[in-house]
């Protein structure tokens, strides 16, 4: 009995080590980009470009290239824009997600199309 209670303990302890790796490890260190594309209430259709370089499954810096042709997006995108970069730095590419910004969360929304599709991109 005492052989039975300690194989699963042993066992239960290595998937566990190795889903911990796999979170640290499971995305290739490198640079990616992805865009995404969203309408804004005038009509137009908006775009963003999302580089991410990541490290031992953390981003370690976020660049977005936004491409609009309305005056009041450009103010939503330049408050998504510093929020963004100043907080996605040193957080889990696997579980970042950037809180809405205010008035800008057709932005986000695309800049969360664009991450997923980073994931995949990253994915070992």
């Amino acid at each position: 009995a005492e052989s039975a209670t300690n194989t699963p303990s042993t066992s239960t302890s290595e998937p566990t080590g190795a889903a911990d790796a796999t979170t640290t490890s499971s995305y290739k260190d490198g640079t990616y980009t992805a865009t995404a594309s969203y309408s804004v209430p005038h009509g137009e259709q908006n775009s963003i470009a999302a580089e991410v370089t990541v490290a031992a499954g953390k981003i370690v810096s976020v660049k977005t290239t936004d491409n609009y042709s309305d005056h009041e997006s450009a103010m939503y995108i330049s408050g998504f824009e510093s929020s963004v970069n100043s907080s996605a730095s040193g957080q889990s590419l696997a579980t970042y997600s950037p809180s809405r910004i205010g008035g800008a969360s057709l932005t986000t929304a695309a800049f969360d199309d664009a991450l997923d599709t980073i994931r995949s991109q990253a994915m070992a």
